[in-house]
Formats: C-alpha cells, sequence, structure tokens
C-alpha cells in the first residue's frame, strides 16, 4: 500500500507529546531578485519584487546539493543545513496546515539549551512546549484548556529526548523538497544575506516511487538557500492523492541563526524540587526551592521502587527527608531528618519520583546525578 509523505510537521510532535499557519516563502515588499530570464533591469508594480540582470553562474557559490541546473542532491543540501546551524545558535519555524500544526525549536549555540513549542489543532487545542538545559528537561503540556508539568532530570529516562530529536524537528519538514524538481531562479538579498532560489518544475516521480509512496497529482515549491548551505525559507504546497482521495497540504519553514533561546515564563508555574543522596546513603533530601506548592504528592524511591506521599503541602523553602524502613519495605517521609537506624541502603545513586494531578517529577540522585 502507498504511504502519504507530506505529513511532516506532526512527526516530532508525537514522540515528544502523544499529540502536542500558514505564511509565504517571500516578502514581495522587501526582497530584491535577481531573476535569470531577464537581462534588462525592471521594475515591477508597487508592493513586488525588483528584478535585475542574473549574475553569471560563475559569480554564485552554489551551495551543497544545488547548482545552476538546480536542486541536485536533497540529502547533501540538507546534511549542509544541518551542518551550517549547528556552528551557531539558530531558530526554526514550521507549519503545515494539515490538522493546523507548529513548531518552534530554538537551540543555543553551545548546544546546552533549547526550547521546543508545538501546537496542533490551533493554539488552545493542544501545544507541547520544552525546557532543556544540561540537567534537566521540564515539559508543558496543554489540551482543551488543561495543562500538566513533567520535569526529567539528567540520568533519568526522558531528559535528552527533546535534544536528541532536536535534528528531527529541523530536518523532517524540509523532507517534501525531495519529492520535487527545482530549477535555479536566481538570487534574493535578504538582511544583507544573498540567498539562492530554486523554484519547483514539477513532481520527481522516480523519488515518488521509490519511497513507496502516494501518488503527488501537483507540486509547487520554493526553496531559499544560503550560499553556505542554510535553507532560510521553503513553502511546499502539493496535492497527494491517499486510497482513492486527494489531499493538499502546505508547508512553510524558515530558519534563522543567532537566536538564542530564552527560558520561557510558564517555568514559574513549575515547582523547583530537586534531591540529595545523603553521605551514607540511606536518606533522599528532597528540597522545594520555590514555586508552587505541591499538595498530597506521591513518591516513589528507585525506579521500581515502594510507593509513599508526602502528606499535605509541600512548599517552597521546605525540606522532606525519604527512606525505606529496613523492616517493612515502605517509604518512611519525615519533615525532620530521622535517625537512620533502621533504614535501608538506598545504593550509590537512586531514583526519585514525584505525582500530583499536574505536575510529574524523575529526578536521579547520588552517582551519575
Amino acid at each position: 500500500m502507498a504511504r502519504p509523505i507530506l505529513v511532516l510537521v506532526t512527526v516530532g510532535m508525537l514522540l515528544l507529546a502523544g499529540c502536542s499557519g500558514g505564511g509565504t516563502v517571500t516578502d514581495p515588499a522587501t526582497d530584491v531578485t535577481t531573476n535569470t530570464t531577464t537581462d534588462a533591469t525592471a521594475t515591477d508594480a508597487p508592493g513586488t519584487a525588483t528584478t535585475t540582470a542574473a549574475a553569471p553562474p560563475e559569480n554564485v557559490d552554489f551551495a551543497p546539493g544545488t547548482g545552476a541546473e538546480g536542486i541536485t542532491n536533497t540529502s547533501a543540501l540538507l546534511d549542509a543545513h544541518m551542518r551550517a546551524l549547528n556552528g551557531s545558535a539558530y531558530r526554526v519555524d514550521a507549519s503545515q496546515d494539515t490538522g493546523d500544526t507548529s513548531a518552534e525549536i530554538v537551540v543555543a549555540e553551545s548546544g546546552d539549551r533549547l526550547r521546543i513549542s508545538t501546537t496542533a489543532g490551533g493554539a488552545t487545542t493542544a501545544g507541547t512546549d520544552v525546557w532543556s538545559t544540561a540537567d534537566r528537561s521540564v515539559t508543558r503540556r496543554q489540551t482543551n484548556g488543561s495543562v500538566s508539568y513533567s520535569v526529567a532530570g539528567d540520568g533519568t529516562p526522558g531528559a535528552g529526548l527533546a535534544a536528541s530529536i532536536s535534528d528531527l524537528y529541523v530536518l523532517t519538514p524540509l523532507a517534501g523538497i525531495q519529492y520535487g524538481e527545482f530549477d535555479y531562479d536566481g538570487t534574493v538579498e535578504r538582511d544583507g544575506d544573498r540567498l539562492l532560489r530554486f523554484v519547483a518544475t514539477g513532481v520527481n516521480e522516480s523519488a515518488v516511487e521509490s519511497a513507496n509512496a502516494s501518488a503527488v497529482s501537483s507540486y509547487d515549491a520554493t526553496v531559499l538557500v544560503s550560499e553556505r548551505g542554510v535553507v532560510r525559507e521553503a513553502t511546499v504546497d502539493a496535492t497527494e492523492v491517499v486510497d482513492g482521495e486527494s489531499r493538499t497540504v502546505n508547508t512553510t519553514y524558515e530558519a534563522t541563526t543567532g537566536v538564542e533561546p530564552t527560558a520561557p515564563s510558564w517555568l514559574e508555574e513549575v515547582p523547583d524540587i530537586s534531591v540529595s543522596l545523603t553521605a551514607n546513603g540511606s536518606l533522599l533530601v528532597v528540597d522545594h526551592g520555590g514555586g508552587p506548592a505541591v499538595d498530597d504528592a506521591a513518591v516513589s524511591v528507585g525506579a521500581f521502587g515502594p510507593r509513599g506521599t508526602i502528606e499535605g503541602s509541600f512548599e517552597a523553602g521546605e525540606t522532606r527527608y525519604l527512606g525505606i524502613d529496613s523492616e517493612s519495605g515502605e517509604v518512611v517521609v519525615a519533615a525532620e531528618r530521622p535517625d537512620t537506624a533502621g533504614l535501608d541502603q538506598l545504593g550509590p545513586s537512586v531514583t526519585f519520583r514525584l505525582l500530583t494531578d499536574t505536575v510529574q517529577v524523575s529526578l536521579l540522585a547520588g552517582d551519575g546525578a
């Protein structure tokens, strides 16, 4: 069975969230275009691009995978795109009208901070926002007005998920480029950067066939690429036939370098919980460093360890001590540091989990934390 190939933006969203507009590729009022088909300067109607004589191909430094004949190797182009982005801080925005989905990823030049924001079905229907740093990843999920948070500390499952799939967010929305045939169409000056313009001339039937994909009945796309390989902007408007039904998908994409991620304001809504293991290894020290109080939170000690409850309100500035009773095997929770006699050794490292109706925290204490 042939598979659909154009619904692309949502792939990363599903990995992060379980579920988690439009636009055009150019701004005609500000672009100055060098067109390969004209031989004299011409000024178009107000609000349109200014067209000038084409620069000879030898004056253009074509990005990898591109040339005077067009986009010749999509894989080489996307590899160059990723390498160029990884050399700086960057932001990528992608959207698709199917499901009204959008995604934004902002990555620090050092790579130790990133933010991913996604929406599906409109900004208020479902969305996921991730703030990831070197020591933890915090996720905010919204579905039909209901908001929940999860915190994954370094060394726990999920902590590195956002960073590990960041390339997916950057590259997946551009996958539709491979299903088109592109001609080189001159250059565009944008913010002092000369961009190579490539315009689709039709469907790349061999690429569609090799992907065992659904039939693409129409294909219209424009791609703007910097000479060092950054795909600055792209739009793909295509219609594919899936199980005998036509579906038109519009995908837009924009990459901007030199943009550092900033921490979201919603972090104030997440309790700042940290844990440490006492020197003798028998107590978990749980500190509430700030943010909202945690009420009647379920807790567990160890990946599959026993469960207990921090009863009542656990507020900013307070500490709780957790251990495992050697005789009963139950979790001991105390507001004051207890005598460790009769408590199990928790090991050189231990996973701590805290759960409420709206917050889930998973942290590692001890070795490897």
